[in-house]
C-alpha cells in the first residue's frame, strides 16, 4: 500500500489533539467555577494552584483520574447491553459480499435493546468520566490489532485483512485498523462482530443519557439523530466503515465516545435496487460490476451524507449562542442570576463568548474529519474503480456541498423527445445552455437513425439511459 504524509498525519492528530483534549475539555468547562473557568480569563496573572480549585483537579492527582466504582459500572452497561443482546429479538441480515466473497450473518436489536437499558436508566445516570472511554478505546484498539495476526488466508470464520490497514506502518495500521470484521465469543452471550455491535453502542446511548441534563434543545436534537440510527440499523452494513475499513483505535474511539451515521437512500439501493423508493435512481454501472448513483441525493455530490451529518453538528453547537458563564456563590444577588440547585448563582459575566471555542470545537473537528474522510474515501475508489471512477467524478462533480444547482437538473429531468415524421429520427433535444455543460464533462453526443418500427420499444429505453450518456438521436 502507498502512504503518503496525510496517511500518518491523520493517526497523530487523532491521538495528540481531538483524544488528548476530551479530559481538559471536561475540566475547563465544568460546574465548579464556569466555563471557562475564571483564571483562564486572565493569563497574566494565571495561578495553578486557584486553577486547580477552579477546574476541580482532584487532590490525588492524575491518579484521581481514574477510579473503580466508575469503571464497574461502565463495565456493567457494556455486559448488560451485550447479554440483552443475545436475549432480546433481532433481525437476522447477511451483510454485503467480502471480498473473498463470503458473507457474514449480524444479528441487529440496538433499538430494542436500547430502549429497555433507557428504561431502566431513568432514575441514574452513567458514569461520565471521559478517562474510562479512552481507556476502553485504546485497550480495544491495541487487542484486536495484535489479534489480526492470526488472520489466515481462505479460513472458514470469512476472517479478512482489511485492504487499507496493511501498510507496515505499526502506528497507522493500529490506528486504521488491521481487520476487516474482528470477532469475539463471550462465555453464554456468543459470538459478537466487534465493529458492527460498537457502531452504535455503547457511545450513542450514553450521548442522550448524559445529555438529559443539558439543555432541552440540544438534548432532543440528539434523541432524533441517535434514534434515526437506531430505527435504521441495517443501513450500517453497506456504510465504508463495515465494508472498507478495518477495526482498530479509529472507528474504537468513535465507537466509545464519538460516533456518525449513515445514509437510507444508499442502503436501499444496494440492498434492493427494485425497492420502489429508489428503483426511480439512475447509475452508472462500473466495470468492476458495482453501480454508483448519480441522481437522488448522490447525484447532489458525492458525499451528501457528510454534509448532513455535519449540519447536525451546527444544531448541537448553535444553541450555545456566544458560550461563557460564571458561577457565583450562592446569596450573591447577581443580577438576571439563573440559581441552581444548591442556591449557586450563574452568569455570563465576563466570560461571555470565551467558551465558543469549546461549544464550537465539536463543529470544526466534525469539518475537518469529514474533509479528510472524503479524501481516504476519492483514493480507495480510485484504486476499486479505476477510470470508471474518474468519468463518475466527472458526472457527480460536488466532493460534499454542491456550489451549483444547475448541471443538477440533468441528473434529474429527462430532455424533452422529438421526432421528425417524415424520417423516423427521435432527437434528444437540449437547449444550448446544456450543450456547454454537456461539453465540459467530456459527454459524447452521437446520431443514430431508428427505423419506425422500433420507435416504441427505443423510446422507453431511451428514457432509462443514465445521465452520464446524453444523446442527441
Amino acid at each position: 500500500m502507498d502512504m503518503n504524509s496525510l496517511d500518518l498525519l491523520e493517526p497523530l492528530e487523532s491521538l495528540f489533539c481531538f483524544r488528548s483534549s476530551c479530559t481538559p475539555f471536561a475540566f475547563v468547562c465544568n460546574d465548579i467555577s464556569g466555563c471557562p473557568a475564571p483564571s483562564l480569563l486572565s493569563p497574566r496573572t494565571l495561578d495553578l494552584n486557584q486553577l486547580k480549585r477552579e477546574v476541580g483537579w482532584p487532590a490525588e492527582g492524575v491518579r484521581g483520574l481514574f477510579n473503580w466504582q466508575s469503571l464497574f459500572a461502565y463495565t456493567g452497561y457494556l455486559l448488560v447491553n451485550a447479554i440483552l443482546y443475545r436475549l432480546l429479538p433481532a433481525v437476522q441480515v447477511k451483510g454485503t459480499v467480502l471480498p473473498s466473497g463470503g458473507r457474514l450473518d449480524y444479528r441487529l436489536n440496538t433499538l430494542n435493546s436500547h430502549i429497555a437499558i433507557a428504561v431502566a436508566l431513568a432514575a441514574g445516570q452513567l458514569p461520565k468520566e471521559p478517562t474510562l472511554c479512552l481507556i476502553y478505546a485504546y485497550s480495544l484498539a491495541t487487542f484486536v490489532y495484535i489479534r489480526s495476526f492470526s488472520v489466515k488466508p481462505g479460513n472458514k470464520e470469512n476472517r479478512e485483512l482489511a485492504p487499507g490497514g496493511q501498510s507496515g506502518n505499526l502506528l497507522y495500521d493500529w490506528f486504521i485498523g488491521r481487520e476487516l470484521n474482528p470477532r469475539i465469543s463471550l462465555p453464554f452471550i456468543g459470538e459478537i462482530d466487534l465493529k458492527q455491535w460498537l457502531e452504535l453502542r455503547p457511545g450513542l446511548l450514553g450521548w442522550i443519557v448524559m445529555d438529559c441534563a443539558c439543555i432541552i434543545l440540544v438534548t432532543a436534537f440528539q434523541i432524533f439523530y441517535v434514534f434515526d440510527s437506531w430505527w435504521n440499523e441495517p443501513a450500517i452494513l453497506t456504510t465504508i466503515d463495515i465494508i472498507g475499513d478495518g477495526f482498530g483505535m479509529m472507528l474504537a474511539f468513535a465507537d466509545f465516545t464519538f460516533e456518525v451515521l449513515s445514509n437510507n437512500e444508499k442502503n436501499r439501493f444496494r440492498t434492493d435496487m427494485n425497492d420502489p423508493k429508489v428503483a426511480h435512481l439512475k447509475f452508472m454501472k462500473t466495470k468492476s460490476g458495482s453501480r454508483l448513483l448519480i441522481s437522488g441525493w448522490w447525484g447532489v455530490s458525492r458525499h451528501v451524507n457528510y454534509l448532513g451529518d455535519w449540519l447536525q453538528s451546527w444544531s448541537f453547537s448553535l444553541p450555545t449562542c456566544l458560550a461563557g458563564y460564571q458561577i457565583l456563590a450562592a446569596g450573591t444577588g447577581a443580577e438576571g442570576a439563573a440559581i441552581m440547585k444548591d442556591g449557586r448563582e450563574v452568569v455570563q459575566g465576563d466570560a461571555k463568548g470565551w467558551a465558543i471555542p469549546l461549544t464550537y470545537f465539536y463543529l470544526i473537528y466534525f469539518a475537518v474529519l469529514l474533509i479528510h474522510r472524503e479524501g481516504r474515501d476519492d483514493v480507495k475508489c480510485h484504486r476499486k474503480y479505476g477510470e470508471d471512477w474518474e468519468k463518475y467524478k466527472k458526472i457527480v462533480r460536488w466532493r460534499i456541498i454542491r456550489a451549483s444547482t444547475k448541471d443538477h437538473k440533468m441528473c434529474h429531468h429527462p430532455p424533452v423527445l422529438r421526432s421528425s415524421r417524415s424520417t423516423g429520427v427521435w432527437r434528444r433535444v437540449l437547449p444550448p445552455t446544456d450543450w456547454l455543460r454537456v461539453l465540459q464533462v467530456g459527454i459524447s453526443i452521437q446520431r443514430l437513425v431508428i427505423p419506425k418500427e422500433s420507435l416504441g420499444s427505443f423510446t422507453q429505453r431511451l428514457l432509462l439511459v443514465p445521465p452520464s450518456s446524453v444523446y442527441i438521436l
